[in-house]
């Protein structure tokens, strides 16, 4: 469970305008679906970790020195993966700038590719491991009943989820009200979209993205990133015991 308790630490210690989702479909096609890990490599021989969940071809990376998120949408013919607009956002902030993406993917294994800035051309290459103990099985009843969320300030309040993934939750005159989808259950991984309205301080608008469960967290631990064409947010869970 490497990739969600070193998210969740680096989280709680501070998933694009997502569009049309090209997904894996094609029986010739790669699947990049999964929880992944690994480096984002530099020109300058910098290296940092770099983690990431994709799902029917959506994305969220989390760079964990840089304090970013990148999102996107990938188009996969066989092997090949490409995204023509990659946004990056300050984590729980604002849009930055975009890139592009290309690269090769090996289903369950491996993706190289290398984000390219479209303004000077230049590559940060990207190789990532994918993590197979996150293919275990998931259910709306693991999502659903009494949660503490995380607010605005850092305390945790007492929210819910129902039995079909909807949620509204009251932050500090914030409301957050959407839903989480499983779009595999064999996999620890759901989709995300949420409404952000509110006091002016709010980043009001609606989000997309993806989010993992921690089967194995005591307590039990989930998490969402939502963006879009403006800011980045992150919805953090603990579980209450029953």
């Amino acid at each position: 469970m490497y990739f969600i308790k070193f998210v969740l630490v680096f989280l709680t210690s501070i998933l694009v305008s997502c569009g049309g989702s090209s997904g894996s479909g094609g029986s010739n096609n790669q699947s990049t679906d999964g929880i992944w890990s690994g480096y984002a490599n530099f020109s300058n021989g910098n290296s940092t970790e770099i983690l990431a969940i994709i799902s029917g071809g959506e994305f969220i990376m989390v760079d964990s020195e840089s304090d970013i998120y990148l999102s996107g949408s990938l188009e996969i013919r066989g092997r090949n993966i490409s995204a023509a607009r990659v946004n990056q956002y300050e984590i729980d902030g604002g849009f930055i700038m975009y890139m592009q993406l290309d690269g090769v993917v090996y289903s369950k294994s491996r993706i190289m590719a290398d984000f390219i800035d479209v303004d000077t051309g230049g590559r940060v290459s990207i190789n990532l491991d994918y993590l197979n103990e996150m293919d275990e099985p998931m259910s709306y009843s693991d999502l659903s009943g009494s949660w503490y969320y995380q607010g605005n300030d850092g305390t945790y309040r007492e929210q819910s989820i129902d039995e079909n993934g909807a949620f509204e939750i009251f932050d500090n005159g914030c409301i957050y009200s959407g839903k989480l989808t499983i779009p595999n259950n064999r996999q620890v991984i759901f989709t995300t979209e949420f409404t952000v309205s509110g006091s002016s301080w709010c980043k009001r608008g609606f989000y997309t993205g993806v989010g993992a469960y921690d089967y194995e967290a005591d307590p039990l631990e989930l998490f969402a990133v939502g963006v879009n064409d403006e800011f980045s947010k992150t919805l953090s869970f603990l579980k209450i015991n029953d």
